[in-house]
């Protein structure tokens, strides 16, 4: 360390009177001298001469402390507060012979210097000596760094200017090297520490040392270029951040556009660069897309390449949804992304479904609706926020590809899930509506029918659902019954497709209807569906009930309940019983009702069906949504479970008794018009004739 401008006065154990010492103040001299008064720049020398006997430590210190009281009063005087005076005693082993009185300055510079000079006393129990240190040059060192241009890369520097102190300098940094200089360093913090060789210099006083300065040095860079495709479908949208602006695209199929429409499925690597050279690349997926099911898995499988040149590999993985449709506003599922460590190949899976489920559920048709329309609740848009984190400590990688994608209220059983049949031939192949009904159905006059269909391709702008109706006379016909335009890939569509809501019996009237086909074509004519076919059954005026209920693919089937039901009512309530004392009321109740309520269920049957239509009732007993159709409303509904027999090979089951239950009544109210009030709406409110 440097030393500062320092006077050491060495003295025996005792002064005479007249015994003087001098130091030179900022080209001041003073003399300090020992006399029989303690006043000014004299000190007592009561206690220093003419004793005898054996003198301790304590006295010797006393007689030290006179002295330095002497100097801070003169310094006291002049107002200098730059200097510090002590005292200590001075041992040989343990025996105390004297003691020594040490100016210091308190600051470096030439002006605190001290010359000194001191009497030539010949007394031979009192020496007295000095040394001075000059004030060392003290040790300063200028940094300047450059930036790393591109993230990641090893351009930065560090510059060290060396001022003052006493050369040759000596450098160690954090990392080893001893170079004063620093070309081609990573971003990050560094350390240096610079020593000078003052110890060394001519004229340093014994015990001087070397002066050191440690440095933290710290390396920034600029921001790391971060890419983001936005995939949809066919097309990608691309956004660039970081880095230094403008940036420059290529795609490995040649193309300079930073947005992309009408790829085929494959992957492209796109790479951008900002205007100072620095360049990253990214993989972008364009797949063959397909919607996912919300009850079953929905999954990102990632991967990574070079996964051992990673450390602390891990994934992560943003859940966005819309909840309102075509609203352009996706909001994150969760506030954090999920993090999945890596396997050891460098893989990972994430499956969200049970994020997704709760944005999703069924469509129920508007009641008595006959038009066509979009199933909103029925399907969402969502897409994935994904990339990597690695490092030590980790840091989050450079790239993300967004896929928006739609999830389907619904699922598929585990097996067929598994097999992959629905999707790999089954709606490829069949173009199927949403449904296990059979394709064949026979049906009521006014049965509510609903088929569900999602445009399965990204260049379809509209369809048309066409009927093809065969009448009693023989005859038959096509009709155009629904057209909808402006359809997006993966949308589900409501298509009523009832006898009623057709308004089959007005295309001919005064002949009956046998029955129609569904199917739905493209602009250009061309079939793209399924063809499902509606059998019309004649009306005896037998007692019927429909039920709707959501079925596995997110569409709403009718179920039809022949003959009479019986309905149960199940009462339950909360009292509390009490004794009445004499005195007590004869009107009061014993039993003290808090609350009552009644849960009310109904008992129903299929009637008669094929033993194909019974195995597909099992859709039916696993639904979650279902609803009694009544006169002017949908009732929910829940299906008590219990066990049913759909299949006995040594006899014909042809049907399934099923019970129903209500919402819980808390009160009673009968059913009132949902339209309004009318005089005859009911038998028990028809007000009386006067």
């Amino acid at each position: 360390m440097a030393q500062y401008a320092s006077v050491r006065i060495q003295t025996g154990v005792y002064l005479d009177a007249g015994d003087w010492f001098e130091i030179s103040f900022l080209g001041s001299v003073v003399r300090f001298t020992a006399t029989n008064t303690d006043l000014g720049n004299n000190f007592s020398q009561n206690r220093l001469g003419n004793q005898e006997g054996q003198w301790t430590a304590p006295m010797i210190q006393d007689n030290l402390n006179l002295v330095v009281q002497a100097v801070q009063r003169y310094l006291a005087s002049v107002g200098e507060t730059r200097f510090s005076v002590t005292a200590g005693v001075s041992y040989n082993g343990t025996e105390p012979v004297g003691g020594q009185v040490n100016v210091v300055a308190t600051e470096y510079g030439d002006a605190l210097n001290m010359p000194y000079g001191f009497s030539n006393l010949g007394q031979t129990a009192f020496t007295m000596s000095g040394t001075v240190n000059i004030s060392p040059n003290p040790l300063v060192v200028n940094l300047s760094t450059t930036v790393v241009t591109c993230w990641g890369g090893t351009s930065g520097t560090a510059t060290l200017e060396v001022v003052g102190g006493y050369a040759p300098y000596f450098f160690l940094w954090s990392d080893g090297s001893t170079q004063q200089n620093r070309p081609m360093l990573a971003a990050g913090t560094y350390s240096v520490v610079v020593t000078d060789s003052m110890a060394s210099q001519s004229g340093m006083p014994a015990g001087t040392q070397d002066q050191t300065l440690t440095l933290e040095v710290v390396i920034a860079q600029n921001p790391r270029i971060t890419v983001i495709a936005l995939v949809n479908g066919k097309d990608v949208t691309v956004s660039v951040s970081g880095g230094v602006a403008p940036y420059a695209f290529l795609w490995s199929d040649g193309s300079t556009e930073k947005d992309r429409t009408e790829l085929e499925p494959g992957i492209l690597q796109l790479k951008v660069t900002d205007s100072l050279g620095c360049n990253t690349t990214v993989p972008v997926n364009i797949r063959d897309f397909r919607f996912h099911f919300s009850q079953n898995p929905v999954t990102l499988n990632l991967a990574t390449d070079a996964p051992e040149t990673k450390p602390n590999l891990s994934f992560l993985c943003e859940v966005l949804i819309e909840p309102d449709y075509e609203s352009g506003e996706f909001v994150k599922v969760l506030p954090d992304p999920l993090e999945h460590p890596s396997n050891s190949d460098g893989t990972t899976v994430f499956d969200v479904r049970e994020l997704l489920h709760s944005f999703v559920e069924p469509h129920l048709p508007p009641f008595g609706g006959s038009i066509a329309v979009r199933a909103d609740s029925v399907f969402k848009r969502f897409y994935l926020k994904y990339t990597e984190k690695y490092g030590t400590p980790p840091i989050i990688g450079d790239y993300s590809q967004i896929d928006t994608q739609y999830v389907l209220y619904g699922g598929l059983d585990t097996t067929e899930m598994l097999l992959d049949t629905f999707f790999s031939s089954y709606q490829v192949n069949r173009k199927p509506f949403f449904t296990w009904d059979l394709p064949v159905k026979w049906v009521y006059a006014d049965q509510p029918e609903f088929l569900y269909f999602m445009p399965n391709s990204f260049d379809l702008a509209g369809f048309t659902v066409k009927a093809r109706v065969r009448f009693s006379d023989g005859t038959s016909a096509t009709y155009d019954v629904h057209a909808v335009n402006g359809v997006k890939r993966f949308e589900l569509y409501c298509l009523p497709v009832g006898h009623g809501q057709l308004g089959l019996d007005l295309k001919k009237p005064g002949i009956a209807v046998k029955s129609w086909d569904l199917y739905v074509q493209d602009p250009l004519g061309k079939v793209i569906s399924e063809t499902r076919r509606y059998h019309l059954l004649e009306d005896f005026g037998e007692k019927r009930r429909y039920l709707l209920y959501a079925n596995s693919l997110g569409g709403i089937n009718t179920l039809v309940a022949t003959g009479r039901a019986k309905k149960k009512f199940d009462p339950d309530s909360s009292s509390l019983e009490r004794n009445l004392l004499p005195g007590s009321r004869a009107d009061r109740h014993e039993l003290e009702v808090f609350s009552k309520t009644g849960k009310s269920t109904m008992e129903l049957s299929t009637g008669y069906r094929s033993q194909h239509e019974v195995e597909t009732f099992e859709d039916f007993l696993l639904s979650q949504r279902v609803w009694l159709v009544e006169k002017d409303r949908y009732t929910p509904v829940y299906v008590i479970d219990k066990n049913h027999k759909l299949l006995d090979e040594n006899e014909d089951t042809g049907y399934i008794d099923f019970e129903v239950q209500f919402l819980r009544r808390h009160r009673y109210t009968p059913k009132l018009n949902a339209a309004g009030y009318l005089i005859d709406q009911t038998a028990t409110l028809k007000p009386m004739e006067p």
